[in-house]
């Protein structure tokens, strides 16, 4: 049988032990190397054009290079000219070389990892332990089993498929790594490998990760879609706000109108009652004198002077214009005051201050209204602000730790009159000397959310 064994890796740089001829397959491991220890068994046509199983014992974990470069590698490779079906054999051979005399010839140990401690594999008397090393194992292992243990490698045998098996070393009987090769041409196999009981149970906890991820993706979505549907509710909620906001000053505005006509209607009351205070004296007055002018005119005519007389008579004949003229001017002073063109004594006039009250408290009403709907409008999604342990008023330079109590996830907080900082959620203050309020302001999306107000004393 043709045995050789080849001893390769990255001391400094890639460095190769045994044909050259095969060198060129040797690099192409360190090229497509992984990040794990294993048996690489491959069955391919050599330079020499002859069909070869190559048993490629690699170590790839935690190496390093001889200068201290991370990433290096090592290999060493039995290459027989037949495959051997007691493959745990051919594994255990490569790893009692390893262990027993590679290790601590051409490596040192580091904590969990090897460090090259040779430049390169030109020191052919180390070489050349290792091969016999494996030779004589391989010849004692073997002894009398050439028959029983290794088959001729014909056409049967795939020079490459499209499936790579990863195998655990104790998992397979020999006869099922056979079918595996034969059927792939190459296959991995390690003691580190998961055995089927356990990769099976890995795809079940896969699979229930896989659904739980779909899930939590599921999840985050609907989250997402809710906090888009949030940050429009409060957008439309601000503008909202802003149009009851308007409404609310019309109606104040009209409501103070109709306020300053009734506070105008009560000035025509004292007016009118002004009216009726002086229109009986001035009757009387005008009977008294319409009484008495004949009388003191029959004297002064007969005592010659006719003039007064006549002058009397003229007083006496115009007293109604100037009681109508008195009335007129009182009451033409009246409508320019309120800018009415009645009299609250009119039926008219009663009728409409009825209609102006009850517009007013109609005014009211929907000021009320209006007021509890923009209370309405701001969505704070349930969420309070807590002062934890505490309560108002808060003290100058003392800390305290504030939290929401909320329904929706947080996002930001907006402190004012004292020093916060936010941790798990809660903000820890501190009220700054001469300020007498501390606002807290939870701002979901950029947008306030709810807003506290706390008083501060010394």
């Amino acid at each position: 049988m043709d045995v050789e064994v080849f001893i390769y890796g990255t001391p400094i740089g890639n460095s190769f032990y045994g044909k050259k001829e095969e060198k060129n397959y040797f690099d192409t491991l360190y090229n497509s190397r992984e990040n794990q220890n294993f048996l690489l068994v491959n069955i391919r046509k050599a330079e020499d054009n002859n069909i070869y199983c190559y048993y490629n014992y690699l170590i790839y974990q935690k190496v390093i290079g001889k200068e201290g470069r991370s990433g290096s590698f090592f290999g060493i490779t039995l290459r027989l000219d037949a495959y051997c079906m007691d493959i745990k054999n051919i594994y255990g051979i490569l790893n009692t070389t390893y262990n027993t005399y590679i290790k601590g010839e051409l490596f040192e140990s580091i904590g969990e990892s090897l460090k090259y401690i040779v430049n390169d594999f030109s020191d052919t008397s180390k070489m050349e332990i290792i091969k016999k090393t494996v030779e004589d194992l391989f010849s004692k292992t073997f002894k009398g089993k050439v028959n029983t243990c290794f088959t001729n490698i014909d056409n049967t045998f795939a020079l490459r498929g499209d499936n790579t098996y990863k195998i655990n070393l104790y998992d397979f009987p020999d006869d099922s790594i056979l079918q595996f090769i034969k059927e792939t041409g190459k296959y991995y196999i390690s003691p580190y490998y998961p055995t089927q009981e356990i990769s099976k149970v890995k795809q079940q906890y896969d699979k229930q990760l896989k659904v739980i991820q779909q899930q939590h993706e599921s999840e985050k979505k609907v989250v997402l879609e809710k906090n888009i549907k949030l940050q429009s509710s409060l957008t439309e909620s601000r503008d909202k706000e802003k149009s009851l906001q308007f409404k609310i000053d019309q109606k104040n505005k009209e409501i103070q109108q109709l306020e300053n006509k009734l506070n105008n209607f009560g000035q025509i009351k004292e007016i009118d009652s002004l009216i009726e205070q002086i229109k009986n004296p001035i009757e009387k007055l005008s009977n008294y004198i319409g009484h008495i002018t004949p009388v003191v005119a029959d004297k002064i005519s007969q005592t010659g002077r006719k003039w007064y007389s006549n002058l009397f008579e003229i007083i006496r004949k115009s007293i109604p214009f100037v009681n109508m003229f008195l009335l007129i001017f009182l009451l033409f002073h009246s409508i320019n005051i309120i800018s009415f063109p009645f009299s609250e004594n009119t039926d008219e006039s009663k009728k409409t201050i009825a209609s102006l009250e009850d517009r007013i408290r109609e005014l009211e009403k929907e000021n009320h209204e209006l007021n509890e709907t923009q209370k309405m409008s701001f969505p704070n999604s349930g969420i309070k602000i807590d002062i934890k342990g505490e309560s108002e008023p808060l003290k100058k330079d003392q800390r305290y730790t504030i939290r929401a109590i909320m329904k929706e996830p947080a996002f930001r907080w907006v402190v004012e009159g004292a020093k916060s900082t936010t941790k798990d959620g809660e903000v820890l203050i501190t009220p700054n000397a001469g300020t007498e309020t501390v606002c807290i302001r939870y701002l979901v999306n950029e947008t306030p959310v709810i807003e506290r107000k706390i008083s501060v004393i010394q």
